[in-house]
């Protein structure tokens, strides 16, 4: 299913139905307490929770806003959902300033540098990451669209690094042509040196190769940035940043210079599989039933929860006031050892007959307030060692009620193209903490 769950924002038009829902009626009571006059509070209408794997979401188009911010960047095993991959594919362009002229030059050093985007880097970084850059032996075309499931031919291994991940910390290197005294302060970012004998053939490349970015990406078609090896977390860059890109370092006889092959500007895009063999998870997606119990959700092209909602009739001659869906995070015995943060913000879209999404309208004029927490909820919630989720559905069930919605959900992470975070989620059977549909109903 394509579907794009990275971007909201000011696309969504609110117009009148924005002006519509600022009645209270429309978002359903802030309050789920049995004392209102006339009102009915039950938690417990039956629903069924499973999950649904994804076949792909958009990670690039060429329209404003359909781009990614944030790259993530490595093979994540985690030992709940198994193993997820995270492949970057992405064009370099000729700097906006001049063409370069390496006439004459002699090189000095070929560095790719990818600054972090700290608050996506996920899971453990004690460990050691090993990250590998390729040549595209395929274009991209930064006017077509392109989906997670893309993926890109890329044989030519031209640098590779082991990466201690330290995405708060800048960064200090030696100036370009200094010795020891000269220094520069960068902010935090990994830095790839590439392979001598393919930058001395880059350097030595006939000089229509650089007169123009058609030209260079005839010759010179992408990078694929990938992990080499397995590990509990996943690095994440912002490869658009002005930091970001191929620089050459060379001089021409004791003058010293520097030219830096942006990658903002072209198309860039992830690729995401996700292989559940031998997970835990693994029996949950053969044997729906076994949700109930559990039910889990991933960034990237992960899984999603679908909610069904059996029997409407039961609310059919009820005025609804409130409609919440509440889940409770767990942690499995398998977790034990690793810190896996929570998914920070889930979103709700209705699954619609022919499988494509449509958002909910709270989701919809949360978004378009930027006030999703207070209109939607969806925001993990801590009260004491109890983490949990609370979403507001009212208006979604006044749609469900008078057959104007289908009765099935998807519940995922948003942003989810740009998050490695992943959750354990307490199912609406779990002996525990059953995930609950809190309903506050008024009869006719």
């Amino acid at each position: 299913m394509k579907s794009l769950l990275f971007r909201w924002g000011l696309f969504i038009a609110l117009g009148a139905l924005l002006h519509s829902c600022t009645q209270p009626g429309i978002i359903g009571s802030d309050l789920l307490q049995q004392d209102q006059i006339d009102v009915l509070y039950t938690d417990t209408l039956p629903f069924l929770a499973y999950l649904q794997q994804t076949d792909s979401i958009k990670t690039y188009g060429p329209d404003l806003g359909e781009s990614l911010s944030y790259f993530l960047c490595g093979q994540f095993s985690d030992p709940v959902l198994g193993l997820s991959s995270a492949v970057i594919n992405t064009q370099m362009k000729l700097s906006v300033i001049d063409p370069p002229d390496f006439a004459d030059a002699t090189l000095d050093s070929m560095v790719l540098t990818l600054p972090y985007r700290a608050n996506r880097v996920y899971g453990d970084t004690t460990e050691a990451y090993q990250i590998e850059v390729y040549l595209l032996d395929e274009d991209m075309d930064d006017t077509l669209t392109y989906y997670s499931n893309k993926t890109f031919a890329a044989t030519q291994l031209i640098g590779a690094a082991t990466v201690h991940p330290a995405p708060n910390d800048s960064i200090e290197i030696l100036v370009h042509g200094s010795d020891t005294m000269g220094t520069q302060l960068l902010p935090p970012m990994v830095r790839i040196r590439m392979d001598e004998a393919f930058a001395q053939s880059f350097l030595a490349e006939d000089t229509l190769v650089w007169e123009s970015d058609s030209a260079f990406l005839a010759k010179y078609k992408g990078l694929q940035i990938r992990g080499a090896s397995q590990n509990k977390g996943m690095l994440s860059f912002s490869i658009g940043s002005t930091y970001a890109g191929m620089t050459v370092y060379y001089h021409v006889d004791t003058i010293f210079h520097q030219y830096t092959f942006p990658i903002a500007g072209g198309a860039s895009m992830e690729t995401y599989t996700n292989d559940y063999t031998g997970a835990p998870v693994e029996a949950f997606l053969q044997d729906s039933t076994l949700c109930d119990s559990l039910v889990f959700s991933q960034g990237m092209s992960g899984l999603g929860i679908v909610i069904e909602i059996p029997d409407t009739d039961l609310f059919q001659d009820k005025i609804i006031n409130r409609a919440e869906l509440e889940f409770t995070v767990i942690m499995l015995p398998e977790e034990m050892g690793y810190s896996f943060a929570p998914i920070e913000q889930f979103v709700a879209s209705e699954i619609l007959d022919d499988g494509s999404l449509s958002i909910i309208p709270e989701v919809t004029i949360g978004l378009g307030r930027q006030e999703l927490p207070n209109i939607f909820g969806g925001d993990l919630q801590e009260e004491g060692m109890v983490q949990s989720y609370r979403m507001n559905l009212s208006a979604y069930f006044k749609k469900l009620k008078n057959g104007d919605a289908g009765n099935r959900l998807l519940i995922t992470p948003l942003y989810r193209a740009e998050l490695a975070n992943r959750v354990v989620l307490c199912g609406p059977k779990h002996p525990e903490y059953p995930a609950k549909i809190k309903l506050n109903l008024t009869d006719y």
